[in-house]
């Protein structure tokens, strides 16, 4: 008694296993193999599962990704959603790969082994939910990483703007950083006490400011030509740092041993 399978889609002829006593059938839109036994069939069974599998991460997982960017995130222009795809891509091929690979290919070996008919495109959508809800989890998260770092780029951008129309209100600011609080000195070693200050330090008492926020308002309204950061080690958060040694690109010393580091200890 003849056994037969039909496989619709897209079929690499590298990807068709040759297995003695299996015959290979071309059709319009696909393959039918015949099996002269229920054991041949059995084993073109398994070999297709893990063939099939690799048809489907290579043919079938950058067509899948580059719908849901398409779908998801329409709103970006189009290069940004190519580099969120390329992004997506390196990051599905470096989680956990065998993982993926293992479970498509029980997937595939589970669904063959209850039906004679298999349309691949049919089977990536219907049957493979875990895998594609795991494909657009890294899309969703490439995407926030994607977004989150250009608002903080448009952020930089901006802070950089505000400090070039700032006129220089003193020509070195030193901040002496504390655990709770900042202290501002002029270049003088004296601490500065301006009225445009005050709405920053009252907003501070009332709980509305932060002490980064107190940090980045005084910086912008004095826009210093130089900055001295006493204590920041420790008593510095680093992304507060980092957003303002770009706001300040080459205005910012970190001091850690000076004459006003000592008396501060």
């Amino acid at each position: 008694m003849q056994h037969s399978l039909s496989v619709t889609g897209h079929l690499n002829e590298e990807n068709i296993p040759v297995i003695q006593g299996i015959q290979v059938l071309p059709r319009d839109e696909g393959i039918t193999f015949v099996a002269a036994s229920a054991e041949d069939m059995q084993q073109l069974k398994r070999s297709l599962a893990l063939s099939l599998t690799g048809t489907i991460i290579d043919e079938y997982e950058n067509k899948y990704l580059s719908e849901i960017v398409n779908a998801e995130h329409g709103y970006l222009n189009p290069m940004e959603r190519q580099k969120i795809l390329r992004d997506a891509v390196g990051t599905v091929e470096k989680t956990a790969p065998g993982k993926r690979a293992h479970y498509i290919e029980t997937r595939l070996y589970e669904f063959l082994a209850a039906s004679d008919v298999l349309s691949i495109d049919g089977f990536v959508r219907f049957r493979l939910k875990e895998y594609r809800n795991m494909l657009r989890q890294i899309v969703d998260k490439v995407a926030g990483n994607y977004i989150t770092e250009k608002e903080y780029e448009e952020f930089i951008a901006l802070l950089q703007y505000f400090v070039s129309m700032q006129p220089g209100l003193v020509e070195v600011l030193h901040v002496i950083m504390d655990k709770d609080t900042c202290i501002f000195l002029d270049e003088n070693e004296v601490p500065i006490q301006d009225a445009c200050m005050e709405d920053i330090f009252f907003a501070e008492a009332q709980g509305t400011l932060t002490k980064d926020d107190v940090l980045l308002s005084v910086l912008i309204t004095m826009a210093p030509e130089r900055i001295v950061l006493h204590h920041a080690t420790g008593n510095m958060r680093h992304e507060i740092l980092e957003t303002v040694m770009q706001v300040f690109c080459g205005r910012v010393r970190i001091c850690e041993n000076c004459q006003i580091c000592k008396k501060d200890k």
